[in-house]
Parts: C-alpha cells; sequence; structure tokens
C-alpha cells in the first residue's frame, strides 16, 4: 500500500494533480490525490530543519521552516507512525499586492474537500453541528501572521500536507499525540450514509437506524452515530469525517461501518468501483480503528423496498458482496443487515402486503398524516422510525448472538408484549389536516401496542354497503385516507396491534357522510352483516301491516298486505276458493277410480272359485 501512496504523492509533486480526477482515482488506485489549483507547473517540497531525519518517524515537537512564498504549492511529506494522531500547526501571511489573488487552501492526507469553509471567521456549520476544522478558503492580509491549527490520524508511515494559494508559508509545527486510553465507557461509532443518519423533528418522520441503536443498550454504553446523508466510503473519507472519528477512537471502542448505497451510485466525488470500494474498506476503515486499539465491524447495508414478482430485489449485490469479501479478508466483526432486513421485508410482504412496508417502514407514508409532510412521501430507500427501529434492533441482535466483548453483556431485547393491547379510544376525523379530499384521523395511543390496522367500510346512494376491510397500517395514533370517492359515505375503525395479536374489540366508528346516506342506517347495515345492496326485509314491515305470528314468514312476501291494495287482496280470496274447488274435484274422481278397482277385484275372486 505504502508504494501506491508514494507514486500518488509523487504525482502531486509533478503538479498534475489537476488532472487525477475523483473519477480516475476510483477506476484505478486509492484516492491520495491533493489537487494543485495551477493547470500546469511543479510544486515545492520543503523539509527544512528535518532533512536529517527525512525517514525517521517524529516522536516530538517538530518544525518545518519555509518562510517563502508559495509559488505553485508547498508539499511537506512528514514520517509519521501508523496508528498515532498529530497536532498541527501552519503560519502563513499575506503579500503585499495580492489582496485578490488565489484563496490560500491547506490539504492533508485523504482530506481535501470539507476543510474549505468560505470564511474561517464565521466556521460553516454543516447539518447543524461544527464538524469541519475550518481550514481557511480566504484572503491573506499582508502584515499579518495567521495561525491554523488541525489534528490528522495517521493510517501510513507518511503524513503529507500540502499549502495552495497567494501567501507566504512561514511554518509548519507537527507534534504527536499521546496515545489515548480506554475510556470508562465504551462506545459505538456508527459511520456511513442517510439510511443510518441523525434527522431532527423537521424531518420526522425519516429516521436513521444509527439514530435509534441506543435504545437497545444500557446506559453503560455511549452511542454516537457521525453517519451523514449522501456519503460513501470515499467522501467520507475525503471530507474528514473518517478522520475525526479515528481521532476519537479508543482502545476497546466499536466502529461500525456501513456504506453502499452512494458508492454504487454515479455521481461524481462520492462514487467508486467496488474494488476501490473494498480497498479503502480494508486499508483505512479497518486498519484505521485497528492501530488504535478500536475494534471494527463491517454492517452491510439494508435493502431497498423493491420487489418482482414478490420477491424482495437484492440492492446494490456488488457493494454487499464486497464487503462480506473485506471482512473475511481481514478477519473482521460483519454483521449481515442486508440479510436480515431483505427476509423481514419479505416476511412482512408475504403476511400484510406491500402496503404494510410502505405505510409502517419505509418513508414512503400517505399524504394529510404529518404536518411537516402533508403531500406524503414515496421513498423506498429511507427508513420511518418504525423501520429505523426494526433495523437498529436487527443490528443490536448480531452484537448479541456474535457476543461482542463488552457489548453484548449489555444489549437490551425488544419488548415482548404478555397480552393483547387494549382497545382503541378517541377515534376523531378531521377534514381539514390537509384539504377536504382527504379524511386525517387521530386516536388516543395504546399504551402497550406495536402498531395499529385501519379498517374501512362504504355506503353509497343506491343503499350498497361494502363491509370493513383493511385501508392500512400506523405506527403512530393518526393515518390519512387520501382514496374517497364522491358519492359514498364511510366508516372507520381501529384496532391496536402488538405481538399477541391485535385488540379484542376495535374502536367505536368513524363516520363521515354524504347526501343520500344516513349515518343510523349505515351503522344498522354494518351491525347487522347487511353487506351488499339493500333488501326488503323484516324491518321494513311496519308492525301492524300482518298479524304479529306470520312476522318473518311467507306472508311478508305479498306487497299487497303490506301495502294495503284491496282489490288485490279480493283477488287473492278468488285465486283461493278456485284451488279449493279443483282439490274437492281430484278427490272425488280419486275415489271413484278405488270404488271400480274393489269392484273389479270381488269380480275376478268370484269367477276363480267358480
Amino acid at each position: 500500500m505504502r508504494k501506491r501512496f508514494d507514486l500518488i504523492k509523487a504525482c502531486c509533486l509533478l503538479g498534475i494533480t489537476a488532472a487525477l480526477t475523483l473519477a480516475g482515482s476510483a477506476a484505478g488506485t486509492m484516492n491520495r490525490v491533493y489537487a494543485d489549483e495551477t493547470a500546469s507547473g511543479t510544486g515545492t517540497t520543503d523539509t527544512t530543519g528535518a532533512s536529517d531525519t527525512a525517514n525517521t518517524p517524529i516522536t516530538g515537537e517538530t518544525v518545518y521552516e519555509y518562510d517563502r512564498v508559495i509559488e505553485k504549492n508547498i508539499t511537506t511529506d512528514i514520517p509519521v507512525i501508523p496508528g498515532v494522531n498529530y497536532d498541527i500547526k501552519i503560519f502563513f501571511t499575506g503579500i503585499e499586492g495580492m489582496e485578490n489573488g488565489k484563496p490560500v487552501r491547506i490539504y492533508y492526507e485523504d482530506v481535501q474537500f470539507d476543510q474549505c469553509v468560505p470564511n474561517v471567521q464565521e466556521p460553516y456549520k454543516a447539518d447543524g453541528v461544527d464538524d469541519r476544522s475550518g481550514l481557511l478558503y480566504e484572503i491573506v492580509k499582508a502584515g499579518v501572521t495567521e495561525e491554523r491549527d488541525f489534528s490528522v490520524a495517521a493510517t501510513d508511515d507518511k503524513l503529507t500536507v500540502i499549502v495552495v494559494g497567494d501567501a507566504k508559508l512561514l511554518k509548519i509545527v507537527v507534534s504527536p499525540q499521546e496515545a489515548k486510553k480506554a475510556g470508562k465507557k465504551r462506545t459505538i461509532y456508527v459511520i456511513g450514509d442517510s439510511l443510518v443518519a441523525n434527522y431532527n423533528s423537521s424531518q420526522y418522520p425519516m429516521t436513521g437506524w444509527g439514530q435509534m441503536l441506543h435504545e437497545f443498550f444500557t446506559d453503560d454504553i455511549n452511542v454516537t452515530n457521525r453517519a451523514i446523508g449522501g456519503r460513501s466510503t470515499l467522501n467520507f473519507m475525503n471530507q474528514g469525517r473518517l478522520n475525526d472519528v479515528l481521532l476519537n477512537v479508543r482502545p476497546g471502542d466499536y466502529v461500525l461501518v456501513t456504506f453502499g448505497h452512494n458508492d454504487g451510485g454515479s455521481v461524481a466525488g462520492r462514487a467508486c468501483t467496488t474494488s476501490a470500494y473494498k480497498r479503502y474498506l480494508e486499508d483505512l476503515y479497518i486498519e484505521g480503528v485497528r492501530q488504535r486499539g478500536g475494534i471494527p465491524v463491517m454492517v452491510t447495508l439494508g435493502n431497498q423496498n423493491i420487489f418482482r414478482n414478490g420477491e424482495i430485489a437484492q440492492s446494490f449485490p456488488d457493494y454487499v458482496k464486497a464487503m462480506r469479501e473485506a471482512a473475511s479478508e481481514k478477519d473482521c466483526l460483519l454483521i449481515d443487515l442486508n440479510e436480515k432486513s431483505k427476509a423481514y421485508f419479505q416476511e412482512m410482504h408475504d403476511t400484510y402486503g406491500w402496503g404494510f412496508l410502505s405505510d409502517m417502514v419505509f418513508n414512503a407514508f400517505r399524504a394529510g398524516i404529518y404536518d411537516n409532510a402533508l403531500t406524503g412521501a414515496a421513498d423506498s430507500t429511507h427508513f420511518q422510525k418504525y423501520g429505523a427501529t426494526k433495523l437498529a434492533e436487527f443490528v443490536a441482535e448480531g452484537i448479541a448472538e456474535q457476543q461482542f466483548e463488552g457489548l453484548y453483556e449489555y444489549y437490551k431485547a425488544p419488548v415482548v408484549y404478555d397480552k393483547i393491547p387494549g382497545k382503541v379510544g378517541g377515534l376523531k376525523l378531521d377534514l381539514k389536516k390537509y384539504n377536504e379530499s382527504y379524511t386525517h384521523m387521530a386516536w388516543k395511543e395504546v399504551k402497550n401496542a406495536d402498531h395499529y390496522v385501519i379498517e374501512r367500510a362504504s355506503m353509497d346512494n343506491a343503499g350498497f354497503v361494502t363491509d370493513f376491510e383493511v385501508l392500512g397500517y400506523s405506527p403512530v395514533a393518526m393515518f390519512a385516507d387520501p382514496d374517497r370517492e364522491s358519492g359514498k359515505a364511510y366508516m372507520y375503525r381501529v384496532f391496536a396491534v402488538n405481538n399477541c395479536g391485535r385488540s379484542a374489540e376495535a374502536s367505536e366508528y368513524a363516520f363521515i357522510g354524504t347526501d343520500g346516506v344516513k349515518e343510523d342506517e349505515f351503522r344498522r347495515r354494518l351491525e347487522n352483516g347487511l353487506i351488499g345492496e339493500e333488501k326488503t326485509t323484516e324491518q321494513e314491515v311496519t308492525p301492524t301491516a300482518v298479524p304479529s305470528e306470520n312476522a318473518g314468514n311467507a306472508e311478508v312476501d305479498n306487497p299487497a298486505k303490506v301495502n294495503g291494495d284491496k282489490n288485490a287482496l279480493d283477488s287473492d280470496k278468488d285465486d283461493t276458493k278456485g284451488k279449493r274447488a279443483l282439490v274437492l274435484t281430484i278427490a272425488g274422481a280419486a275415489a271413484i277410480v278405488i270404488l271400480l278397482g274393489a269392484a273389479v277385484f270381488m269380480f275376478v275372486k268370484r269367477k276363480n272359485k267358480m
């Protein structure tokens, strides 16, 4: 690895680093490329004051004297010890007549971009946290000495610092830090992308699983989430974020590494080939943590919500495979979150349908539910809080299953209830939450519920009633129905659900009507199981229409008796008399036939005696 790094750094000294793009780095050698702002020309390397010990790792404060103008760049290669952290101070000043010249930039090791801050007096705050060292990008005044301090976590035996811009470099002072001792508590560092990152309340319900991991450990373990959206193994390194983690890791700390979604994309500056991805994991992430006494853990990426022919589709298979190989070849701990998440998504899909994953797990919730996202979301990659918690559970479960020393002893298993949840109460509808074509509903939270099932029945103006069917699922005590049709009334009910099953009773019904449908009639039909088209039934007969002893019998089938039509009743009596006469005629004929038969029988019998 040293030869590969030396070759690339030599390219910087030849002044061709501007031509070595990130894309070229991803396709070939590791990305230790430092961009000179000039299109051509050579840089100047100076190790004045340390030339006699240039190849001996420094063990104390070392000063590199320059006191000269930066023509193209000044590159300083500092011999260091892998695994040691170093403090660096850079002193410089401006040049008379160059107030409008090129701003000063400082690069070190793999860090290039995030250190370029527009105004060092007002540090740029990314994601609400000032996590940048403020290595300036500004014009320096002549006659004013500026000092910039930062620290670097060495991962090989040479630390390279490059200064470019219109200024005079005075000196560079380098000092090794004391080795860190184990902390009173172990820390789990989580580094990754937007699937893992922290989100604030304005972005709710989107949540990263790193944000929820602490819930599965006691207070004896610290969980520090350094993941951030849009990052890959490449730009997490280039932006100084890996450096920051390595500077803070103590012996015995765990570092969970999960990347792949952005590495496998096409965005310049963060996408990289699987071979480069694997090298970064092995040479920088795994080795960098181990050098400091930390314990690296590879965590394969959580799968996406994509199904083909009813089967979960593998997300970024080449990167999942590369991480598994890196862990195996470096004898590194691995939690196969990809496999665990795929199995869970498939099970939920097969049991409840695709809608469960959209409503509950992924950030694909319906419009009209959340005040800060009333238009809903359609995201098959990121997670709602429920889904993020589930993935964090899988990660913690992996730690417990493999008994990671110093962690699994403090594992908290997910809550398991011993009885079904109680009845949902307080169900109310609100048409003004989003717009009147959406029905927003909310209810009182049930203490031992894991989630809720929302069911809906409908009735149209013609009296056709559909029975209750599952409308959707919710991890919180509210929901929205964006699919109402004009001319229909709807009735809603909600069940609470946990690992023991769903509540024995549904909530009270909540009704939203339309002209022509009365709520009482709708309720009566549902409660009596009268589903489908309305038919003439005993409930439509008045108490005086027929004798009470015949109620519900065949007499109700004669509409005349219900409506009191006298002519029809008289006609019915005439029909009855005719039927009786016909019966008597048939009976008389039958009697004659029997008598004739008896006479013939007696005649034959007498004849035989003769």
